[in-house]
């Protein structure tokens, strides 16, 4: 009788398990359903603390599923639809190859720069050599850092108070990504007036004897070309957030250490600071108008198609979680402004 039961998924399953927590130490989360293409989970863990960063597993036991070469390295081809799954994802995914009879797990990051395309398909090369151990862990909190670890800022020390340069830098940095942010917008915003003037134009000029196909073309065209400005600007948007808090933050938690400490810096550096934060008070003051306004602008939005629509919202939520930590920003540099008058 034909066997109806394999254990060899349940073995590399275990051994995944066991090799990440003994080895690594890391989590190891299974999937629940795993036919999506998603086996397990890893947290990194760094001097015993969970970081709340992940990669996502998917583990391929024994070698029947893939093709191994002359020189013993290892190719598995990947249908369509698990290579724009892997690639969509917001978490990076590796490809993990267990060899339960010698207790081996092969593996390879699932980025576009290791994928090759078939004629029908994709494939992806594991190298013998990379092997799962104790030595992955500097590639695997590296692959971390690139996808899934915020903008970080360099520790400063005691000498940075007293350089004038480096608040001059510190604070200019601060100043650049409101401005960043702001021209970002003000792009997006100037797309959106010429694309409903080329459709106003468009009407005008085709008053009589248009038919409804041409102009839906045209309105689903220039729905289009926004959606694609809105992802974009989103994007960029997006990723100035935990860039702005930081550089903000550091600037004030450095005047706050000088304040609570009772250094005495000299009196231009202070004088310096409080310009520089009032300027970018009144900066982010007026970026917030323009976020708010553009908030109800696309969350209000009445647009011809589902999917501009759906970018614009998505969009909207962006821009209030931006306003929140610009306000955030507000609240503690009128605070930090307020304990630098009461000091001179």
């Amino acid at each position: 009788m034909k066997n109806r039961y394999s254990n060899t998924d349940d073995l590399g399953v275990s051994f995944l398990n066991l090799f990440i927590s003994k080895n690594l130490g890391w989590i190891c989360r299974n999937t629940t359903h795993s036919d999506v293409g998603i086996d397990a989970t890893i947290e990194q863990v760094v001097e015993g603390l969970p970081t709340a960063k992940l990669i996502s597993i998917q583990l391929k036991t024994g070698l029947g599923n893939v093709h191994i070469d002359k020189d013993g390295n290892f190719t598995y081809y990947i249908d369509l639809i698990h290579y724009e799954y892997w690639l969509s994802s917001s978490v990076p995914i590796i490809l993990a190859l267990c060899d339960p009879e010698k207790e081996i797990i092969y593996w390879e990051l699932v980025k576009k720069h290791n994928i090759s395309k078939t004629d029908k398909k994709y494939k992806i090369t594991i190298l013998k050599t990379h092997q799962l151990n104790k030595d992955s862990l500097n590639e695997l909190n590296t692959i971390v850092d690139t996808y899934q670890s915020d903008f970080i800022l360099p520790e400063s020390d005691n000498d940075d108070i007293y350089d004038t340069e480096y608040w001059e830098e510190l604070l200019g940095n601060c100043a650049e990504v409101i401005s960043n942010s702001t021209l970002a917008f003000n792009q997006l915003d100037n797309k959106y007036k010429s694309h409903n003037e080329s459709m106003t134009k468009f009407i005008n000029q085709n008053k009589n004897g248009i038919d409804s196909l041409t102009v839906n073309k045209q309105i689903f065209k220039h729905a289009k070309a926004f959606k694609l400005a809105i992802d974009i600007c989103k994007t960029q948007i997006k990723s100035q957030i935990p860039i702005i808090g930081k550089t903000h933050i550091e600037a004030i938690r450095l005047a706050e250490y000088v304040l609570v400490k009772s250094i005495d810096i000299p009196y231009g550096i202070i004088k310096y600071i409080q310009k520089a934060l009032n300027d970018e008070l009144n900066t982010i003051k007026n970026l917030i108008k323009l976020l708010k306004s553009g908030t109800e602008q696309y969350l209000n939005s009445s647009s011809p198609t589902f999917e501009l629509r759906q970018s614009e919202h998505s969009f909207a939520l962006v821009l209030q979680e931006f306003t929140a930590e610009l306000e955030c920003i507000v609240y503690w540099i009128r605070k930090l402004n307020n304990s630098l008058e009461n000091s001179n």
